[in-house]
């Protein structure tokens, strides 16, 4: 880097605001009645002026002008090529290590792509997408209005689910917001998840259907339970149509059905193969132990606590629920009577997922209270009144 040249004289630059007061050395004034101002001092540039010269620096010629030595509210050091120089003023900071720069501005990040600068909107790297994926909690979509070609679309595909609705789905569209659409998937038979009740809330955006919708499971024991590698314990659905996932994107062709049908296929025989890299077992015996841990919290949280009111839950899905429970209850029971030697086990998750222990016949038993009280109650709610989200 080439050096900068030292001033020649003692230039006096005046903090106005009522701070410090440095020389161009750097040493502090504090007695301004003996000094005497250089009336030779070029004019300070402006911030813009500043900026333009910044913004126009190539990685190979990189220079710093002599104004910066000293100005206002502006602190340099210098170790050998090593510069760093902060201003308040502008808001920027830019580090020199050699010939590399790096300018970081509050208002636009700018970095370096190859050897231009390329701005980016604050708000983009600042904004915490990490729940982006989240329909209940990212509130984005609160403050547009959903367009005509959204509402339609949207009539059209809960009017094809209503008319021919897939094998153990679901669906209860939001009473007051069109756009939010609760569904039911019950788990497929010969899975682990046979007979659970898993509640989903979707949500469609206001460009749909060009824009994918958001999911969230809500059936999780408060969001302790992780029911598959690609649905987590706080309720993230990894689906790559969803966007929260590596694979074919959406496309307008898919609709509500498309969604629900996907997240069902999630509920396969052997769900510890879906996670990327376990397409082999890794540990003998790992996807078995898998399949136990399933099974017991499907009917521990996904059968017991749905049907327990621990879960919110809208009323039509609730009496599906209902409808349901005593199609299954034999196979709930016959579930409990050959796993109960297991109780008192830690289960062994092989994603090292926290777990519990195996308690077949406390679920057995509320079982039996579930059928008993649904049967006095005419099948009416067995806990709280029902909440939406």
């Amino acid at each position: 880097m080439e050096q900068v040249p030292e001033s020649s004289s003692q230039t006096l630059i005046i903090n106005n605001n009522g701070g410090s007061t440095y020389s161009a050395g750097g040493e502090l004034v504090n007695n301004l009645a003996s000094l005497t101002i250089n009336s030779d001092i070029t004019p300070q540039p402006t911030n813009d002026q500043l900026f333009q010269d910044y913004s126009t620096t190539e990685l190979g010629d990189i220079h710093v002008p002599e104004y910066d030595i000293a100005r206002t509210h502006t602190r340099t050091r210098r170790v050998d090529t090593h510069t760093r120089t902060r201003r308040v003023d502008t808001h920027a900071r830019t580090r020199r290590i050699g010939t590399h720069a790096r300018t970081r501005r509050i208002g636009t990040h700018t970095r370096r792509d190859g050897y231009k600068r390329r701005a980016v909107p604050t708000h983009v790297c600042s904004t915490n997408m990490a729940n982006e994926w989240d329909p209940l909690t990212f509130s984005d979509w609160d403050i547009q209005m959903p367009t005509a070609v959204c509402i339609t679309r949207i009539k059209c595909d809960i009017s094809n689910i209503f008319k021919d609705p897939p094998p153990g789905i679901f669906i209860s569209p939001d009473s007051d917001n069109l756009t939010k659409i609760h569904a039911l998937v019950i788990g497929p038979s010969d899975t682990p998840y046979q007979g659970g009740f898993f509640y989903f809330f979707t949500r469609c955006p206001p460009k749909y259907p060009f824009e994918p919708p958001r999911c969230r499971l809500m059936t999780t024991g408060n969001n302790t339970v992780r029911f598959n590698p690609n649905i987590y314990a706080n309720g993230k659905v990894c689906l790559s149509i969803l966007g929260t996932s590596t694979g074919p994107s959406w496309i307008p062709a898919l609709d509500l059905s498309s969604v629900l049908i996907l997240i069902q296929s999630l509920m396969s025989q052997n769900p510890y193969h879906d996670e990327p890299g376990f397409e082999q077992e890794r540990v003998a015996g790992a996807s078995n132990a898998y399949n136990e841990i399933i099974k017991h919290e499907t009917l521990r949280v996904a059968v017991c606590e749905m049907l327990e009111n621990q879960n919110s839950c809208p009323k039509e899905l609730y009496e599906r629920i209902c409808e349901q429970f005593f199609e299954f209850y034999d196979y709930y029971v016959q579930v409990c009577t050959e796993n109960m030697n297991k109780d008192g086990e830690t289960m062994q998750d092989p994603f090292n997922e926290s777990r519990r222990q195996f308690q077949y016949a406390s679920i057995l038993t509320r079982l039996n209270n579930l059928r008993a009280t649904l049967e006095n109650n005419g099948n009416e709610a067995v806990g709280n009144d029902h909440m939406e989200p």
